[in-house]
């Protein structure tokens, strides 16, 4: 512990009153008979004192749940083995599932935890060792430049953003809502916010008034590449891949055509160590998903011209582009027919 923390807020609070333990102890041992090393793991009984508006919302919130990460996978094991799913969800999963502590005081379990900075709270986290933790294999570094031969994000090199540029205070601790992904949650971010005239017909940009509402998002034409995933988690044989592909957006709750999107993890057979056959629902599910990059750039090579994507097969995911072992379907996200030349 670092000393300045017992002149801090915290600090004047006491151990115990967060911890518990044995006030009366007079050796270490005695001291730490009923130490709770994560008192916001109990966020009702130790936070709320000071914090309720946060611990109300945030039980619920994608974080707390993981609720989002745990609907991806139960949509293969489909309804009937949710219950099983979840079980293997837990064991194999939840490593990132967040408490208040595990963002504003130490490093998530999944970046192996351990306090920050000699127990001193953070308002705003150290990004470095908490986002980026549980989410520093992809987005991190596509948006700080980790992927060799690409920029980082323009927002991050040019403006110096940071996560909490646009991913605001609810879009950590919820709102009280049960979104059931990040893509239903009502504080998501949107491009829109802040570059209101990029919507067709609102501005003076002949490309973005030449494309119909609705037809591709934003990254289609402002992201650079992306990682995709293959094989599983689970088990042996994971791996990684730099790539760019434009695929047919099968999501009801993202409102365009187009999208990027990206490979995910996970084959037929990936909770068979758990309980064989727990994929039933595998080929109901594509796993080429419609992606959010954080790798946003003004200029890329699909947007010099119009050409540069319009009938050109290498941006787009076409059959030859999946891989064997995907589910059926993946079929809805191929594109059959690429966009003609002008």
């Amino acid at each position: 512990m670092d000393p300045s923390f017992l002149s801090t807020t915290h600090g004047y609070i006491g151990c115990t009153s967060c911890h518990g333990g044995n006030p009366d102890g007079k050796t270490m041992a005695e001291a730490h008979v009923g130490v709770n090393t994560s008192p916001s793991s109990l966020a009702e009984q130790n936070c709320t004192p000071c914090h309720d508006d946060v611990v109300a919302t945030y039980g619920t919130s994608l974080h707390a749940t993981l609720r989002g990460i745990e609907n991806g996978l139960c949509s293969f094991t489909g309804e009937a083995n949710r219950g099983k799913a979840k079980e293997a969800f837990d064991k194999y999963c939840f490593k990132c599932h967040a408490t208040c502590g595990t963002c504003h005081v130490s490093k998530p379990e999944a970046a192996n935890g351990g306090l920050i900075q000699g127990h001193n709270f953070f308002s705003s986290p150290d990004q470095d060792s908490t986002c980026n933790a549980c989410h520093g294999g992809r987005v991190a570094n596509e948006f700080k430049g980790g992927i060799e031969g690409f920029p980082g994000d323009v927002h991050y090199e040019k403006l110096g953003f940071d996560c909490l540029t646009c991913h605001d205070g609810k879009s950590f601790h919820g709102d009280g809502s049960t979104p059931a992904n990040r893509f239903e949650a009502p504080n998501k971010p949107s491009c829109l916010n802040c570059h209101p005239d990029a919507a067709p017909g609102k501005g003076t940009v002949d490309a973005h008034n030449a494309h119909p509402e609705g037809t591709i998002d934003c990254y289609v034409c402002h992201a650079t590449v992306n990682k995709s995933c293959y094989n599983c988690h689970v088990g042996e044989g994971a791996q990684s891949k730099v790539d760019f592909k434009i695929g047919l957006n099968t999501r009801a709750d993202w409102p365009y055509k187009y999208s990027v999107v990206r490979h995910m993890p996970g084959v037929s057979s990936m909770l068979d160590p758990f309980e064989p056959g727990l994929m039933a629902d595998y080929d109901s599910v594509p796993n080429w998903k419609t992606t959010m990059v954080h790798n946003i750039q003004r200029i890329t090579p699909r947007n010099k011209t119009c050409q540069s994507c319009h009938n050109n097969g290498k941006v787009f995911l076409t059959e030859n582009r999946l891989v064997p072992g995907d589910s059926k379907a993946c079929e809805d996200v191929v594109v059959q027919q690429l966009p003609p030349r002008f």
